[in-house]
Parts: C-alpha cells; structure tokens; sequence
C-alpha cells in the first residue's frame, strides 16, 4: 500500500521518538535520560491521537498503528528501562489519561461514510454532479450513464430511506 506522503512522515517521526526513547533508557547511567524518554513516548502517543481525530479512514488506520508502536515502546520501557522513576511513570499515564480519545472505527464508517453516500445521491437527484467526476479516471465514472436518467421519475426520498437503512443494518 501506498501512505500519504505526510502520513508516512508521522508514521516515521513516531518511529524515531520511540527509537530515541529507548536509546536514552538503554545508555549507561552517566549518558541515560529517563525524563526525556517518558518525553518522546508520551510525544509518539500524542501525534498518534491527533492524527486519530482526522475524518479519513486511512488516517485513522495509521493513526491507530502509530498508537500501537508508541503502546508497544512504553511497555518494553516499563520492562527494560531503568532509572524512570515511579513519579515519572505517574506522571506519563496521568498525561496519557488526559489525551482525547480516538474515534470510533464504526463512528467515521457510519457518520462519514453513511453521509458521502447521501450527498452523492442527493447531487444526483438535483444534477449537481459537476466535480465528482474529477473523483475517477477518464471515462470511469460510476455517473456515466447517469445523464439520461429522468430525475422526476425517481422516488428520491425512498432512494435516501433506503441508503440510509443500509448503514443500520
């Protein structure tokens, strides 16, 4: 698969704040920087939630493997680092506490998706679909054979109930 260009740059800042993290826990005492450790880990779950709270389906995917990797770096921390200090790890998971949660999967699927589907159809209805052609390749597009629909004869709002009552099911 192919990742944005900016969601492969997040996915790669995230790796780095977890490598360097375990890197200043695995230095030896004079070169060891615990704080800063606990720093970067609760900086890569930082970016993992914000990048959670975007509307993509493919942002949330990321943003969820981000949260993962931060996840995984902090429990190999709390195994292996030494010299993080019990008011540190407090510290961390009260700041952790305080992060917004990342929305639902089902959420955007059932808000976001269910709602694209519904503007589409009503652009349909009222043949406004200039622009969502641009969507996909030359002489693909699903609306097509669309242009000699005629509009009055379509029920729109059992079309819409009907759209709608597939997203509940």
């Amino acid at each position: 698969t192919v990742l944005l260009p900016e969601l492969m740059r997040y996915r790669e800042v995230t790796t780095s704040l977890c490598d360097r993290a375990m890197l200043r826990l695995s230095g030896d005492k004079p070169n060891a920087d615990p704080a800063g450790a606990v720093r970067d880990l609760l900086a890569a779950k930082r970016l993992a939630a914000h990048i959670a709270q975007e509307r993509a389906e493919f942002e949330l995917i990321v943003a969820a493997a981000m949260d993962r990797q931060a996840s995984a770096a902090i429990e190999t921390a709390a195994r292996h680092g030494a010299g993080v200090s019990a008011a540190q790890w407090r510290s961390l998971g009260a700041a952790l506490d305080r992060l917004e949660p990342a929305r639902p999967f089902w959420q955007m699927l059932d808000v976001d998706d269910r709602w694209s589907v519904l503007d589409v159809t009503e652009r349909m209805a009222v043949r406004r679909l200039n622009g969502l052609e641009s969507l996909f390749p030359p002489g693909n597009t699903p609306f097509s054979g669309w242009s000699g629909l005629e509009r009055g004869a379509v029920d729109w709002d059992a079309v819409l109930k009907d759209e709608n009552a597939l997203w509940d099911e």
